[in-house]
């Protein structure tokens, strides 16, 4: 049976179970949630900043609001709200968000290769971290449009790696490359997605000392015929941004695979990356090397490349955002689920401005929070005229 699409947030929000008892409930609870997603889309940050804001736009609000709410919820019942969310069904929920179709200004083109990337990376909430009350989540991420497929927090005293096997758990993951940073090239992870019909992207540094320095061995040996060893190389590519000049070259191919103790492994990597900061000049080089289980019939230099550079979509424009413009990193709000209910919220609103097309997710706080009914109707609840 296919799972139920639904098509805006305010379904999404519906499917959170409220854990409150009968006795003393004074509020709806797919209201209160309607109303910190409300502020959290009008740039708000903390139950305290969420709780003035709505009550400095009162007037504005009881003009959306059913006739039958009177009052507004307190600072404290917006603290309760958000410690007692069930985050696991939210997130669940998220994953078959689907918002009305809206034609984009210029459809991204689908790869020639036909492989699409998936990023996995983890961050850490640092201000309630800070306080003592640890909390890290771990992302799976669309680089194409930065959309967030899922997202679980790590168990308590683990350490990130071992939320991946959940978040991958159960997926199909035929033709997607999933791509992972060095903290999370594991043999258990790669044995994981070629066992789930996916392929892997594992890039290695010096955490992992005797691999990193095996791999670099690899690509100083002379090549000799005898090895039948397939190269392919594209670059220096240069880009320039944010100050910096960037110039890439990445090389791929079999050297000595079969020596490679690693879960299926069909082409080693390096990639070399060199940049200049254009004020100072200050000069900067790096060398990575990674993993691949495609062939080089599957994916070339140029493949790789790609999927490389879209693995880094999920630190420019999910993490930053949220760390920066949602202050999330300065937040220290963390009874209960608290955290990650806030993170998992503000993720459905990226994924709901992106939609939109907005192009700077300031101004699009700035747009929904400069009227109550823009962001009312963001949520896909009915406005009255």
């Amino acid at each position: 049976m296919d799972q139920q699409q639904y098509t805006t947030l305010a379904d999404v929000l519906k499917q959170a179970p409220d854990p409150r008892k009968r006795q003393g409930r004074r509020h709806r609870w797919l209201t209160l949630l309607c109303l910190i997603v409300t502020a959290l889309a009008s740039a708000q940050r903390t139950p305290r900043a969420i709780a003035r804001f709505l009550h400095e736009h009162r007037e504005e609000l009881f003009a959306v609001l059913p006739a039958s709410v009177s009052r507004l919820p307190s600072d404290a019942t917006f603290r309760r709200a958000l410690a007692l969310l069930d985050v696991t069904v939210l997130e669940q929920a998220l994953t078959v968000f689907q918002p009305p179709s809206m034609p984009p200004p210029e459809a991204p083109a689908r790869p020639p290769d036909g492989l699409q990337g998936v990023a996995i990376d983890g961050k850490a909430i640092r201000g309630v971290g800070r306080d003592g009350h640890p909390c890290h989540l771990v992302s799976l991420v669309q680089p194409d449009d930065a959309a967030l497929l899922d997202q679980v927090e790590v168990a308590h005293k683990r350490d990130q790696r071992s939320a991946v096997a959940q978040l991958l758990g159960g997926r199909d993951l035929t033709g997607k490359v999933i791509t992972l940073d060095a903290l999370h090239t594991l043999r258990s992870t790669a044995r994981q997605i070629r066992a789930q019909n996916g392929h892997y992207l594992m890039i290695v540094k010096k955490n992992q000392a005797a691999l990193y320095e095996y791999l670099d061995m690899l690509f100083t040996l002379p090549a000799h015929p005898a090895d039948r060893e397939v190269w392919d190389t594209v670059g220096p590519l240069s880009e320039k941004g944010h100050g910096r000049l960037e110039t890439r070259r990445l090389t791929c191919g079999t050297a000595h695979i079969e020596d490679v103790d690693w879960p299926d492994v069909q082409q080693v990597v390096r990639r070399e990356c060199e940049r200049i900061v254009l004020k100072s000049g200050k000069r900067s080089c790096e060398v990575t090397y990674a993993m691949v289980s495609l062939r080089p019939a599957e994916a070339g230099a140029a493949t790789v490349e790609r999927l490389w550079r879209g693995h880094w979509t999920i630190e420019n424009q999910v993490h930053p955002v949220r760390d920066v413009t949602f202050g999330e990193d300065a937040g220290h709000a963390a009874q209960g689920a608290t955290a990650h209910a806030l993170a998992t919220l503000r993720n459905a609103l990226l994924m709901l401005f992106r939609h939109a097309h907005w192009r700077s997710i300031p101004d699009a706080l700035a747009h929904y929070g400069a009227a109550v009914a823009r962001a009312w109707a963001l949520i896909g609840l009915e406005v009255k005229t």
